[in-house]
C-alpha cells in the first residue's frame, strides 16, 4: 500500500501517522494510523487505524477512538467511511471491525458506515486484565455499498417506549441480577423453553443483547414500572424469519407486578413499534394450561390461530402441543379486508 496522504470527507480531516512495534514502517503486518481533526478549528476529534495487514491478502482490521470533543457518533462514522474509501482505492478488498457485544455505539457506527455483521468470534478480544472474551465481527468489502446497513430491528425512539404506566427499554448487562431472579420464579421456569437460565446464561444474554438487536436477531426488553423505575419483567421479539417480516413474541412478569395489566401494556408497546419498524407478522405460542398468557395476548390484540401438535420442547415432559396466537400489521390486515 502507498503512504497515506491527508484525507478529508464528511466534515473531518485525517492526518496520517504510522507505526509498527514502536517504529515507523509500512511493512506487511504493520499499521496505518490517522488522527482525526475538525477542518475549521484543527482540534483533535479522535483517531482511526488500519492494522493487522497480512501480505498479499488484501484485508485489514479497522478501528477508531473518539475524544471528548468529538460530540457524537457522526465523527466515528465519517472516519470509518473515509478510511475505507482510501483503503479500497489502494488495493484492499476487505475491512473488519471488531467490537464488544455490549458496545451498541460502536456497533451502530459500523453499520452506519456500511459494515455488515458477520457473527461472534469466540475469545476474539482480550481484556487488559483477565481472560479473552467473545467479540462481534463486522466487515465491509470493496464492492459493498457505502450506505448504512438496513436493520431489521431499528433502535427504539429515545431508547425506550412508554404509555405512562409501564416502560420498555433494551436489556443491558447491568440487568443480570434481576433478569436471573425473574427466571427463578417457578411458573416462569415452567413455561420457559430452551436451556435453563443459570447465572452464566443470564449474563451472556444481557451481554449479547445489544449485538443481537443491531444484527436484527432479537429485541430483548426490560419491562419497567414507570412510576418507580422498578424491574417488572421482560418482553422480547425473536426474528427467526427476518426476510419474511416475522417474529416470535415472549414475555414474563414478576409476581408482585401481576394483575396490573403490565404484560399486556408492554406487549402492545413492543408489537406496535415492531409494525412501524416494518415487521408483518408476530406469533406467540402458549402451553395448553397457560390461560393467563392467552388472556394477555387477547388484550394486546392477538388472535388464536391453531393448536400446533408437538410444537413445544418441554424438557422431561417431552414435546407438548401449543395454542398459537398471531397479530398482523394493521396495514396488511386492512388490505386483506378490502
Amino acid at each position: 500500500m502507498v503512504s497515506p496522504p491527508t484525507l478529508s470527507g464528511d466534515g473531518i480531516v485525517l492526518q496520517p501517522r504510522w507505526f509498527r512495534a514502536g517504529r515507523r514502517s509500512f511493512e506487511p503486518g504493520g499499521a496505518r494510523t490517522f488522527t482525526v481533526h475538525d477542518p475549521d478549528t484543527g482540534s483533535l476529534l479522535g483517531g482511526a487505524s488500519l492494522d493487522r495487514l497480512p501480505p498479499g491478502r488484501g484485508r485489514a482490521e479497522v478501528g477508531y477512538w473518539l475524544s471528548p470533543e468529538a460530540g457524537g457518533p457522526a465523527v466515528a462514522i465519517a472516519a470509518l467511511r473515509t478510511v475505507a474509501v482510501w483503503a479500497f482505492d489502494n488495493g484492499l478488498d476487505r475491512l473488519e471491525l471488531i467490537a464488544d457485544q455490549d458496545d451498541p455505539g460502536r456497533l451502530r457506527a459500523a453499520l452506519d458506515a456500511g459494515f455488515r455483521p458477520e457473527g461472534v468470534r469466540r475469545a476474539g478480544r482480550r481484556r487488559a486484565k483477565g481472560a479473552p472474551k467473545d467479540a462481534v465481527v463486522l466487515a465491509r468489502l470493496a464492492d459493498d455499498p457505502a450506505e448504512p446497513a438496513i436493520r431489521a430491528l431499528p433502535d427504539l425512539p429515545g431508547e425506550r417506549l412508554t404509555d405512562g404506566v409501564v416502560e420498555i427499554r433494551p436489556l443491558q448487562p447491568s440487568d443480570v441480577d434481576e433478569y436471573l431472579a425473574l427466571h427463578r420464579v417457578p411458573d416462569v421456569q415452567r413455561y420457559h423453553l430452551g436451556e435453563p437460565v443459570t447465572r452464566s446464561v443470564a449474563g451472556a444474554r444481557c451481554q449479547q443483547a445489544a449485538y443481537r438487536w443491531v444484527a436484527g436477531e432479537a429485541a430483548r426488553c426490560v419491562i419497567v414500572e414507570a412510576a418507580t423505575g422498578a424491574f417488572a419483567g421482560e418482553v422480547q421479539l425473536l426474528c427467526r424469519e427476518p426476510a419474511a417480516g416475522a417474529a416470535v413474541l415472549g414475555f414474563a412478569v414478576r409476581p408482585e407486578f401481576r394483575g396490573k395489566g403490565f404484560a399486556a401494556r408492554a406487549v402492545s408497546l413492543l408489537v406496535d413499534w415492531a409494525f412501524t419498524a416494518g415487521l408483518i407478522r408476530i406469533t406467540a405460542g402458549t402451553f395448553l394450561d397457560d390461560d393467563a398468557s392467552r388472556a394477555v395476548l387477547r388484550r394486546a390484540g392477538f388472535h388464536d390461530e391453531a393448536r400446533l401438535r408437538a410444537a413445544l420442547a418441554a424438557g422431561p415432559e417431552g414435546w407438548l402441543d401449543s395454542i398459537q396466537f398471531a397479530r398482523i400489521a394493521p396495514r396488511i390486515a386492512e388490505a386483506d379486508r378490502t
